[in-house]
């Protein structure tokens, strides 16, 4: 009876010992893995900040109703239909 407790006692304080083990190894693993997904979160929310910005530039771009603003804001060429007025100082005169 005596022997069965001294093998059931030293079966249990070495799967504890194991278990012990086991969590010092795996402690800087899960550091290193929340320093990780830290940075990875980081990463999203800034491309999630670009993204937005190029939406509301893409919205800009490709909105038929702005259409000729855009082309006058990329093109030198001046609207046909608009025209140059040319003010003129009296005094120069």
């Amino acid at each position: 009876m005596a022997a069965e407790s001294v093998v059931k006692l030293l079966i249990n304080v070495l799967l504890s010992v194991t278990a012990y083990v086991a969590l010092l190894r795996l402690i800087p693993n899960y550091f290193y893995q929340q320093a990780r997904l830290k940075e990875i979160r980081m990463e999203v929310k800034e491309t999630e900040t670009r993204l937005q910005a190029l939406n509301e530039t893409f919205q800009i771009n490709f909105d038929p109703y702005n259409t000729s603003t855009l082309m006058e804001r990329q093109s030198p060429k001046i609207d046909p239909r608009k025209v140059t007025i040319f003010w003129l100082n009296p005094e120069n005169e």
